[in-house]
């Protein structure tokens, strides 16, 4: 499933299934729904999948998305006002670990499930910052790694020796985290020839990334 059908899937079932006891209000449930940038596709397709999901299951949501992967701290603040409109539910896909989670935890003293979206918080860190997490939905980010090393090995084949070049998604982001470890795993498991030189973070920008080719 390509990943864009993977973003629409998640927002899809994150509302058609509901979040359990105690998210209703006299006019029914509205879900406040905080993403990344919608300059993304693939963040564009997760809002048409929320769009869709809602529809099938009859509720309602406002969302919000700020203006780039890497505005973290715009990110707090809007999920600080979405808190004033006193959504049922908050369903967040965090830019990274930590930025959201002094607004997470106001929302669970507000009597707010928390949903992370697409596996972006670690429960470890959550937990310990106060924060409880109704349930993550999101792809296994290790395996799309390990699917990234196993394409390159069926391009150069299993005997290729050399350098590899890995570039990430946003520093301190869980989710880029995840990929690079699965690549490297299988790289090492499938190609032990290839060897990963360096890890940079291209803060998931196709320029950035393409700057960072141009200049290895």
């Amino acid at each position: 499933m390509k990943r864009r059908n993977i973003a629409g899937a998640l927002a899809a079932t994150v509302l058609a299934f509901g979040l359990g006891a105690g998210a209703q209000a006299a006019v029914g449930p509205v879900y406040g729904v905080l993403l990344k940038t919608l300059s993304n596709p693939f963040w564009g397709a997760m809002e048409k999948g929320i769009r869709d999901g809602a529809r099938e299951a009859g509720v309602q949501y406002y969302m919000q998305a700020v203006e780039s992967d890497q505005a973290a701290e715009p990110q707090l603040n809007t999920c600080n006002t979405m808190l004033e409109r006193k959504p049922a539910v908050m369903i967040t896909a965090a830019i990274n670990s930590t930025i959201l989670l002094p607004c997470l935890k106001r929302a669970n003293e507000l009597g707010m499930p928390v949903v992370d979206l697409d596996a972006n918080l670690d429960h470890a860190i959550a937990a310990k910052a106060g924060v409880k997490i109704a349930f993550t939905i999101g792809s296994d980010n290790v395996a799309a790694g390990k699917q990234g090393a196993d394409w390159l090995v069926q391009k150069l084949g299993a005997d290729a020796k050399g350098a590899v070049l890995v570039i990430e998604g946003l520093s301190g982001n869980i989710t880029g985290q995840k990929r690079a470890t699965g690549f490297r795993e299988e790289l090492a498991a499938k190609a032990p020839g290839l060897k990963v030189a360096a890890s940079l973070p291209g803060n998931w920008d196709r320029q950035k990334a393409a700057n960072i080719v141009g200049a290895a």
